[in-house]
């Protein structure tokens, strides 16, 4: 059958489709809901997600906007049965039917139709019974004999789950059949090829979750086990350097034990050196003082000399006591010799 235009094509296509016919029942024109994107659709060719994203997701444009990629995404997953994407790689692709029962959808929740809404429109969901809502008998029929019998049979039907109505209308629930048959419905003829589209493309799409639901654990778990290789080599290099610190810090204790025994000796060897130095002062002092005694004083002053001598040996010994190793160190030849001479005169006694 050949078209005068894709408009017209797809006006005729879906003249009977649930989701266009509430469209219309929602006050949208054919203009309204076949666009120039749709109207430019082709035949044959397949169009990504990403290409309706240009058109229809794009916030800059208000006028054609109709919902957020994520949104979009996530209506196209929920509603894969009646659109009917394909995967024929890693990416979704959809022909022009699938573009334009995707467009209907999104025009529906433009509407503020919800999408369980949508889907129980599009034959996913059953439609819920209410119990106002039921089939009467006929006037005409009325008051027959047959009526107590039709009306348990218009009963029955209808608790049956068969039937639903939509907006007032008497539709078969697709759903219910497959519970009872117990496989997909044994559509009319021309609804044949549609049907096996949709399990197709359902199973495609059931496949296509789980191959990516496996692509992402083997990815984490890959993600996973170089985390665990970083953290090893890290733990590895952490030892390392620790190691290298405590080398480091028993080394410089090593060296500070060197460095204070050697202070140690180099004290060692001041003290002796002062000791001698003390002790050929004194004797040299002696001589002089020995000297000085047989010059002028004679025995009497050997007396003095030995006595002087022998303070001058206590007030040697005063000097180291009261001094410390390096307050002798560092205190003047002068200020020795005028301790020592001050303690001699103190105790020298008087003549």
């Amino acid at each position: 059958m050949l078209f005068e235009s894709m408009e017209q094509q797809l006006e005729l296509m879906f003249s009977e489709d649930p989701l266009y016919r509430f469209c219309q029942r929602l006050g949208m024109t054919t203009e309204d809901i076949i666009d120039e994107h749709m109207g430019e659709l082709v035949e044959g060719l397949e169009y990504t997600t990403t290409r309706f994203e240009e058109w229809y997701s794009d916030e800059s444009k208000p006028e054609k906007f109709l919902a957020a990629r994520s949104t979009m995404r996530l209506w196209l997953g929920e509603l894969s049965t009646y659109i009917q994407p394909r995967r024929p790689g890693r990416n979704l692709v959809l022909d022009y039917k699938a573009v334009f029962r995707l467009r209907l959808a999104l025009l529906l929740r433009s509407k503020d139709i919800k999408i369980n809404k949508v889907q129980e429109l599009a034959g996913i969901l059953p439609t819920v019974i209410h119990s106002d809502e039921r089939m009467e008998v006929a006037p005409e029929v009325r008051g027959s004999a047959t009526t107590p019998m039709l009306e348990q049979a218009v009963t029955a039907l209808m608790q049956s789950g068969l039937f639903a109505f939509v907006e007032g209308k008497l539709e078969i629930n697709a759903n219910r059949i497959r519970e009872i048959v117990g496989q997909q419905p044994q559509a009319l003829p021309g609804e044949i090829a549609s049907t096996l589209e949709e399990i197709h493309a359902s199973n495609e799409f059931a496949l296509t979750k789980i191959q990516k639901i496996e692509y992402e654990m083997d990815q984490k778990s890959k993600e996973q086990e170089k985390i665990v290789e970083e953290l090893k080599q890290q733990k590895e290099k952490t030892e390392i350097e620790l190691e290298e610190i405590q080398n480091k810090y028993l080394e410089s204790v090593r060296e500070l034990e060197a460095l204070k025994e050697k202070h140690e000796k180099t004290f060692e060897e001041m003290r002796s050196a002062e000791s001698k130095t003390t002790e050929q002062v004194v004797q040299m002092q002696e001589k002089i003082d020995l000297l000085n005694a047989n010059s002028s004083r004679g025995l009497h002053t050997v007396d003095l000399i030995n006595k002087r001598r022998k303070l001058r040996l206590e007030a040697q010994r005063k000097w180291e006591n009261e001094n410390g190793l390096m307050k002798r160190l560092l205190a003047k030849d002068s200020d020795k010799e005028e301790f020592i001479e001050k303690y001699i005169d103190e105790h020298m006694p008087i003549e």
